[in-house]
């Protein structure tokens, strides 16, 4: 009997990409379920993952349903889609909605949820002193926090979504993701500052690799962790990946000043995201991945 595809909802992304090319190599059936003009809008992106063996599904409507995914059958959903700046209604639809549809789906065919959420949430919901480290258990499960970004807001919501569907799940919460494709701005900042022989240090903004992330996804599709929210913060952080990109050779220069002009930006900027990872000067760490072997670079 043929096994049952694992889904990736939101998958025409940086995440998704390399998820995608992790599960396919160990033999997998990897379906990615997106709308019709995300597939076209990133063509070249789709046109890779077919030529990995990834299966491109667009959706019925302009939307994701629990009967797009239901139908699909699927033994493990990721929900990769994430927007880190942007309205309340587009980032509430993302995070929430999207969360809503698939739990809905899984509870009917029995498939294990990978929710991709965000340390954001943490740097905001954490009860500690400023500076001290925040793992997994340092962040109550309620909503009690009052959140910086709209980002963390609905990040949180869609965990709660996905921790009471009282399913099989993992919740994930990524720092800055950096990698071979990246492009995200952030990243694109630390190169051009390279090769002005600068170095933008944070010693707050916490990064992991994006295979990194790819293989511990992979771990919790196959069970390795139902149950647990993982903290998916390396032992590294935005200064550390600036001066690999540096080689070691460039003026360094602290930003954290400069993010803190993020508490005038709207909640839902990009710019104040940033400054709610460094306003308390919080260093955030796993429990459950103490002994995971993180690697720095390359991009």
């Amino acid at each position: 009997m043929a096994r049952a595809p694992w889904l990736l909802v939101g998958g025409l992304g940086f995440i998704g990409e390399h998820l995608a090319y992790r599960l396919r190599q160990q033999g997998l059936e990897v379906l990615v379920l997106a709308r019709r003009r995300s597939i076209k809008k990133r063509r070249r992106l789709a046109g890779r993952l077919e030529k990995a063996g990834v299966q491109l599904i667009p959706s019925q409507r302009d939307f994701i349903t629990a009967e797009d995914i239901e139908k699909l059958s699927p033994a493990v959903v990721y929900h990769l889609a994430g927007k880190a700046s942007g309205s309340w209604s587009v980032q509430w639809e993302a995070h929430v909605g999207l969360a809503e549809q698939i739990v809905q789906a899984a509870t009917r065919v029995g498939a294990r949820i990978v929710y991709v959420s965000s340390i954001a949430v943490a740097s905001d919901a954490a009860e500690a002193s400023p500076g001290e480290i925040i793992t997994e258990h340092d962040v109550p499960p309620g909503p009690e926090a009052a959140f910086e970004t709209i980002h963390a807001e609905t990040k949180a919501t869609g965990e709660r979504v996905i921790s009471s569907s009282g399913g099989r799940w993992v919740i994930v919460r990524p720092g800055l993701v950096y990698g071979p494709g990246e492009a995200h701005s952030e990243v694109k900042l630390l190169r051009t500052a390279a090769k002005l022989r600068v170095a933008p240090i944070s010693r707050l903004v916490p990064i992991v690799h994006v295979v990194d992330v790819a293989d511990i996804l992979s771990m919790a599709g196959h069970g390795g962790f139902d149950g647990k929210v993982l903290h998916l913060v390396s032992k590294y952080t935005l200064g550390d990946l600036a001066l690999e990109l540096c080689s070691g050779r460039c003026l360094r220069a602290s930003v954290d000043g400069l993010l803190s002009l993020g508490r005038l930006a709207p909640r839902s900027s990009k710019l104040r995201l940033a400054w709610s990872l460094v306003r308390r000067r919080y260093r955030y760490r796993s429990r459950v991945l103490q002994t995971y072997p993180w690697r720095l670079g390359p991009v």
